[in-house]
């Protein structure tokens, strides 16, 4: 996830006194407004529960007099490099402490009162569940009462997860946005947007290994299923003439198992597609078409008067780290321009960066930590987790926040399938890459070839 700050209002208490609201952004879009005052209550609540996982120089220290324009700027730097820093803790990150805070953070930024509401959640084929839920309900929350109300085994909820899409601003199809996280509530999220959203239920794994998972469940597989004829009907897989002849026969007769393990043969099974970019590879100012699939990123590129596409496969095993830049639009300075960039091994002793604009940079990080982490769960033996059991929060409950000056020593716990691999002995030796995702400059530190 991609947190900033890139704005401070001030604002004004009852009383006339003054003070100022950092506004934080998640993956480009805002989420909540937050005082130094309510962020330093959690950092000393995170500091007390996770002893040892936060160096206090992350953190900007109080001051007695009014802030200089160059202070509240070094402050404005400091608790946003603070927060992408426990955001990305493997601890802290997923904990509830840290969803259960911005979760009502997100809640007083939109004023909005705790109550049961109706949320529509969408499946690839248009078909939709109504879910009675709560306003703060979190993202987990929504899925567990999608997946029970569609009859699926709890073993196999965290196979899916909830994404938003909108239309095409051109009037063409849907674009997947973004993959909704545990910190939000798909609620408040959907009330904040300014243009029509669905969300929607899609797979949340890379490997087409874990297709066979699902393959033997009746519900499971319908639900991969119309995922993977949604996909095909996108073209966002290519096969053979002879191919489509086929799956058109098995689609005929109703033969949804045989489609499923037929459709895996073709190219970009299972990828994400994002809209058209432009990357420098492999000449500056190159229109290309990216694409996120099983440890793998693909750039295609067709040049001006040529009917041929240039391909480039980058191996995920191959690139060593990552980044998200955010740059001044050329036209609109209140507009960002985002570049999405990994260095990648093309050869022994040959790192070069390859960088993509787009504004779907942020999700191209995310789908690409994504697999990282799947690469990582497989080589300790680890599968998709499970559903794990907490307890139903009274909505207008807010002794777990630190907005409210309490704390909480909750700790978060997840269980795993286990999954057999010929790593698993391997997975046994300590893990080096366990700091992926910390380094404040990028996504991922130095991964090896040897590391994946």
């Amino acid at each position: 996830m991609h947190f900033s700050i890139p704005e401070t209002v001030q604002a004004s208490e009852e009383n006339g006194s003054k003070f100022w609201n950092f506004h934080i952004h998640v993956n480009g879009v805002f989420h909540c407004k937050l005082r130094y005052s309510q962020l330093d209550k959690f950092y000393e609540q995170l500091k007390n529960d996770f002893p040892g996982r936060i160096q206090s120089r992350l953190f900007p220290g109080k001051k007695l007099f009014s802030l200089s324009p160059d202070q509240l700027e070094e402050r404005r730097d400091m608790l946003e490099k603070f927060i992408q820093h426990i955001s990305q803790d493997p601890v802290i990150g997923v904990s509830d402490q840290f969803n259960d805070f911005f979760v009502k953070a997100q809640q007083a930024g939109l004023d909005i009162p705790s109550e049961n509401v109706s949320l529509d959640v969408f499946l690839m084929n248009g078909n939709k569940v109504t879910l009675e839920i709560s306003t703060t309900d979190q993202t987990d929350d929504v899925l567990e009462a999608a997946m029970t109300k569609i009859g699926l085994q709890e073993k196999f909820y965290y196979y899916f997860a909830l994404f938003f899409v909108r239309k095409e601003d051109n009037g063409g199809g849907i674009r997947i946005v973004r993959k909704l996280q545990d910190f939000e509530s798909p609620y408040l999220s959907l009330k904040a947007v300014t243009k029509p959203h669905r969300i929607i239920i899609r797979k949340n794994y890379w490997s087409p290994s874990y297709d066979d998972d699902l393959l033997e469940d009746r519900i499971a597989m319908n639900l991969l299923y119309v995922q993977i004829t949604d996909d095909l009907d996108r073209g966002w897989m290519l096969c053979s003439d002879e191919q489509k002849k086929r799956m058109k026969k098995l689609q005929n007769q109703g033969s949804r198992k045989d489609v499923l393990r037929l459709a895996r043969d073709f190219k970009f099974y299972g990828f994400l597609h994002y809209s058209p970019c432009t990357s420098d590879y492999p000449d500056p100012d190159s229109s290309a078409l990216i694409a996120s699939g099983d440890r793998e990123l693909n750039i295609r590129v067709s040049k001006e008067n040529d009917t041929k596409v240039m391909e480039g496969r980058f191996k995920v095993q191959r690139i060593r780290s990552w980044r998200l830049t955010s740059l001044p639009g050329d036209d609109d300075a209140s507009k960002e321009k985002l570049q999405f960039a990994f260095e990648y091994l093309f050869g022994k002793d040959e790192l070069r960066w390859v960088t993509i604009e787009s504004d779907q940079a942020i999700m191209m990080s995310m789908a690409l930590q994504g697999i990282v982490d799947e690469i990582l769960r497989e080589k300790r033996g680890q599968g998709i987790r499970l559903p794990r059991k907490k307890e139903k929060k009274d909505p207008n409950d807010t002794s777990s926040s630190s907005i409210s000056g309490q704390s909480s020593n909750s700790t978060t716990n997840r269980s795993f399938l286990i999954r057999s691999s010929s790593q698993d002995k391997k997975s046994k030796r300590s893990d080096k890459n366990k700091g992926i995702g910390v380094n404040e400059d990028f996504a991922a530190g130095n991964i090896g070839d040897d590391d994946l």
